[in-house]
């Protein structure tokens, strides 16, 4: 018969070596297991890499929209794509991924929390070119998302800005 059968793939999660870029749009994850949420083709995918950057928003000049390097969306905690104010002169990423951008004026502005998922089964990442990740119908799979990968609490994230992780292949 016909029916879905999962592939001898694997994904090596250990953590790169981390390089100083002295970029504060730049996130190395500093947990294995850990990725950020971006929007990809309208999916939800998963990216290690953590090479932002903030284009002006077409729809609002008063906005930019936090993207990876090959132009997705980096999805907060609320799943929505993050924007930051622009014109801000200092922007301050926590460890556990909370965005607050200053204002010219001195006003700190939360621009959000960054979506950061633990993968605790590797195996069903399917690779999409650009360090970027997805999922195959899990449904089809007999496979809730619960088991495969879990957002993480507020706090939970660990991540060391103006840096980027290298790739560990």
């Amino acid at each position: 018969g016909s029916g879905a059968r999962i592939g001898d793939t694997s994904v090596d999660l250990s953590m790169g070596a981390i390089n100083e870029t002295d970029n504060p749009l730049d996130l190395a994850l500093t947990n294995d297991h850990q990725f950020f949420t971006v929007s990809h083709g309208g999916a939800t995918a998963y990216t290690r890499s953590g090479a932002f950057n903030a284009q002006p928003d077409p729809n609002d000049p008063n906005t930019l929209r936090l993207l990876t390097k090959s132009g997705d969306s980096v999805l907060g905690t609320n799943g929505q794509p993050i924007t930051l104010p622009a014109n801000y002169p200092n922007l301050q990423i926590s460890s556990p991924g909370t965005i607050t951008a200053e204002m010219p004026n001195g006003t700190p502005v939360n621009a959000g929390q960054l979506g950061l998922v633990t993968v605790s089964r590797p195996q069903l990442l399917e690779n999409q070119g650009n360090s970027l990740y997805t999922l195959p119908n899990l449904a089809q799979l007999g496979v809730g998302m619960n088991e495969v990968a879990q957002p993480l609490a507020a706090d939970a994230g660990s991540g060391a800005q103006g840096t980027l992780e290298t790739s560990n292949a």
